[in-house]
C-alpha cells in the first residue's frame, strides 16, 4: 500500500484509482521501533522463530499469544527463514520515508481504503488518518477478517477491486 500511494504522488497521471490494504503508513514515531531492533538481534543469532514472534507481537502488535503460535511457522514452512530478512527491511524503507500524509493529500483518484474487521488496531487508526487526507478515499471493512484477507477470503478482496473498476471504467 505505501508503494502504490509514492507512486501515485510520483507519477498521479499514471493511475485511475486503488485499492490499499491496510497500508502501514508512519503517522508520527517509527513503525518499528525498538521490536525491529529485537527481530534483527535474533535473526543475527540465527533465532528466526524468535525473530518472527518478536515482528508479530512488537510491531504488528498483535497478542503474544498469537505471536507465539506464529512462530511455529518457521517450523513448518521453513521458507519464512529467507522471508523475514525481507520483512524487515520493508519495515525500515517505510520507517524512512516518514509521515507522507501531506504528500498524499494530492492524490485525487478514487481510493479504497480496505480494512479487516478483526486487524490490530494500530492499522485501523492509519486507515482512519489515510482517510482524513485522501480526498477521494472511501474505506470498506471486511468484518470477519484480519490482516490476511488476501489469503484467507481473497475473493472478498478481489470483489472489492471489481466493485472500484467497474465505478472507475464503468460497467462491463
Amino acid at each position: 500500500g505505501v508503494v502504490a500511494l509514492e507512486a501515485m504522488v510520483a507519477s498521479p497521471a499514471s493511475f485511475a484509482g486503488a485499492v490499499l490494504y491496510e497500508p502501514t503508513v508512519v503517522l508520527g514515531p517509527p513503525l518499528g521501533g525498538e521490536g525491529v531492533t529485537e527481530a534483527r538481534a535474533a535473526l543475527d543469532a540465527g533465532a528466526t522463530g524468535l525473530a518472527l514472534e518478536t515482528y508479530i507481537a512488537d510491531v504488528q502488535r498483535m497478542p503474544r499469544r498469537i505471536a507465539r503460535l506464529v512462530r511455529l511457522v518457521t517450523v513448518v514452512q521453513p521458507s519464512m527463514r529467507a522471508v523475514m530478512p525481507r520483512v524487515l527491511d520493508d519495515i525500515d524503507a517505510v520507517d524512512s520515508l516518514g509521515v507522507r500524509l501531506p504528500a498524499y493529500a494530492s492524490i485525487a483518484v478514487p481510493i479504497v481504503l480496505l480494512g479487516g474487521g478483526r486487524s490490530p488496531a494500530h492499522l485501523g487508526g492509519r486507515l482512519d488518518a489515510l482517510e482524513a487526507t485522501l480526498p477521494n478515499a472511501r474505506r470498506v471493512v471486511l468484518r470477519r477478517q484480519g490482516h490476511s484477507a488476501n489469503v484467507r477470503d481473497p475473493a472478498a478482496v478481489a470483489r472489492v477491486i471489481e466493485e472500484l473498476a467497474d465505478e472507475v471504467f464503468g460497467q462491463r
